[in-house]
């Protein structure tokens, strides 16, 4: 019996027919970290690795949810979320925010996935996708997407990370084998066709757990603010930072910390334009080379990097058959994400992280997937 198929039995079992099944993908980064919020351009594509959902509406007030793969179960009343905590705060937030504009009554979740969690692939994302697409479906709500990605990162503000639209937008949008370049300032992508890389992308994720809303990932977002504030008081100009060039950051020399922040930003986004080219060249190993680049000033630069994710590209760098690595996601833990020959074999470095960190290094086969599926839905 399948996951999806011993999901819906449980929850007819226990809660009765189905109303909708959903499926919500993970999310993975070739490059542009930690620009989505500065309103520059990244380059992320949808994985196959997902959450299901199924879901049923309710008469009163509740809402519970049940997560089958971890054994755990919460329930609230919609509006009640002061002690709410975890994963299910997630859903909380967003129905709150949906709650607040819309008359709902309760609803009986169950989910399942085999995103891993804490990995920079998106789980926290998908989670508030997935019940915002659940609540717009059985309420009829008819929310565009862009709404949608609105509430889904006015949703994880709400917890405290201040990320940008990149996640929630590529789990919506995702193509297969293809891609989004997004630009997020705008709203808008273009579909970058990757069927013709004839290599494939694996995560190496480090089992270091990371919780972006009590990490330095805020500051960050503070700092580079910060920066370009200053450099805009100092030159006398209003740009953005997608407007900046080398020219401006010099303006603050005597700030070397937010220099080196802004020095990430300028450099990253020009790294996600040069990769575009690469990939329309088919210059894989050029790609690759970016991608080394991209985790040296994520590292050095932006340091949101730690010594587990370092050591990790640190020997793939020295494999013939890894074309590039580098750090994926909001950083301080999760996941490598590399670009390998058919023929490479993740053994080694396996051995050797589990043998100097004593913890279990996961090698995981990523491919681009289609975004957000109704898979089932009885009106």
């Amino acid at each position: 019996m399948s996951k999806l198929d011993h999901l819906q039995n449980i929850f007819t079992a226990e809660i009765g027919a189905v109303d909708l099944l959903l499926r919500v993908p993970g999310r993975a980064n070739i490059i542009g970290e930690h620009i989505d919020y500065c309103g520059g351009r990244v380059l992320p594509f949808a994985i196959s690795q997902s959450m299901h959902f199924v879901a049923k509406r309710r008469d009163d007030n509740i809402v519970s949810i049940k997560a089958l793969d971890m054994g755990e179960q919460v329930s609230f009343e919609i509006g009640d979320i002061n002690k709410i905590e975890g994963w299910a705060s997630y859903f909380a937030q967003a129905l709150n925010i949906i709650s607040s504009q819309y008359s709902l009554s309760g609803l009986d979740i169950y989910f399942l996935s085999d995103i891993p969690m804490g990995a920079g692939v998106s789980s926290s994302s998908a989670i508030c996708v997935g019940i915002i697409t659940i609540i717009d479906t059985l309420y009829e709500l008819s929310l565009s997407d862009d709404q949608k990605v609105d509430i889904a990162s006015q949703s994880e503000h709400g917890i405290g990370i201040r990320g940008g639209i990149m996640d929630q937008y590529t789990i919506l949008f995702g193509k297969e084998n293809h891609a989004l370049l997004i630009d997020c300032a705008e709203g808008k992508h273009e579909n970058i066709n990757l069927s013709d890389i004839s290599y494939k992308w694996i995560l190496l994720n480090t089992n270091v757990k990371h919780n972006l809303a009590h990490s330095p990932y805020n500051d960050r977002r503070s700092q580079v603010e910060e920066a370009l504030k200053l450099v805009n008081e100092k030159s006398g100009l209003q740009k953005t930072f997608k407007e900046i060039n080398l020219s401006d950051i010099n303006f603050i020399s005597d700030h070397p910390i937010l220099k080196k922040r802004l020095l990430h930003i300028y450099n990253e986004m020009c790294r996600v334009d040069q990769a575009v080219n690469c990939i329309r060249s088919k210059s894989f190993n050029e790609l690759g080379q970016l991608l080394y680049e991209s985790h040296l000033s994520l590292s050095r630069d932006y340091e949101v990097s730690c010594v587990e994710l370092d050591f990790v590209c640190d020997q793939l760098s020295d494999d013939k058959n890894v074309l590039g690595a580098r750090m994926m996601g909001g950083g301080f833990g999760g996941s490598v994400i590399a670009l390998v020959k058919e023929e490479y074999e993740s053994s080694r470095v396996v051995e050797d992280y589990k043998s100097k960190f004593n913890i279990e290094l996961n090698t995981i086969s990523i491919e681009p997937c289609g975004g957000l599926e109704i898979l089932t839905m009885v009106r």
